[in-house]
């Protein structure tokens, strides 16, 4: 395209690389090296219609929405959710009757004209938008298995929390437990009891930490026992 990029091979603090024509394209590679993304701050480069850097959009008339003005351009919207350091003009791009969809964003300078053009691909798949080769979700990663002794009542989620319990115990009372440790009531203290059961706050072999700080909790009713963990 361009020859080398000017920022090093591979670039150097960055996974944006710059190659100069005219102006200075920033390419955003995927793991195949496919380009996943486009930027650039040169004012050399104009889209079909005339978009480039320098120029300056009209707000136009507000649109209401919920309530709330909506200021449209060309099938761009104004977005000012970041303050007023973080404007820009959003709009989004369909290819025929696919999952690919282009993001493109005209980002604001302090003197209200475009300073940057960004434009992104990424799929709008059935669960979500998301920057992928493929709408496949990827395998589960394994679930470690309960604690000894114990089943899960719900299994490990993304930062590790779990609930589990003797095979005994129904889950619905392990679950009553759990919400009476960390219940305005409890969550403040080293140990808890409710329905039968005595809960300790655990972690990093010390019981002298409050549940609000451990996030877990033992409890026990004899031979009888309940573990939970809330990330």
């Amino acid at each position: 395209m361009y020859g080398k990029a000017i920022n090093g091979n591979p670039p150097r603090d960055t996974i944006i690389w710059r190659y100069r024509g005219r102006g200075v394209i920033g390419v955003y590679y995927d793991a195949n090296g496919n380009v996943d993304g486009l930027d650039t701050e040169s004012p050399e480069y104009a889209t079909r219609s005339g978009i480039h850097v320098g120029m300056r959009i009209p707000l136009g008339i507000c649109h209401r929405v919920a309530g709330r003005c909506q200021y449209r351009w060309n099938g761009f919207s104004f977005s000012n959710s970041g303050g007023r350091r973080y404007l820009e003009w959003d709009r989004t791009a369909t290819f025929g009757r696919g999952p690919i969809r282009v993001a493109v964003q005209l980002m604001l300078g302090d003197d209200g004209a475009v300073q940057e053009i960004w434009l992104g691909r990424y799929l709008h798949c059935s669960w979500g938008d998301v920057v992928a080769t493929t709408c496949k979700q990827p395998p589960a990663l394994p679930q470690p298995p309960a604690p000894p002794g114990l089943r899960y009542c719900r299994r490990p989620g993304g930062p590790g929390n779990f609930l589990a319990a003797s095979p005994r115990i129904l889950c619905s009372v392990a679950r009553k437990v759990e919400a009476k440790v960390f219940s305005p009531a409890c969550v403040e203290r080293t140990r808890c009891d409710g329905y039968g059961f005595t809960c300790l706050a655990f972690w990093d072999g010390r019981y002298d930490r409050p549940f609000s700080y451990t996030h877990h909790a033992v409890c026990r009713d004899g031979a009888l026992r309940i573990e939970m963990d809330e990330g």
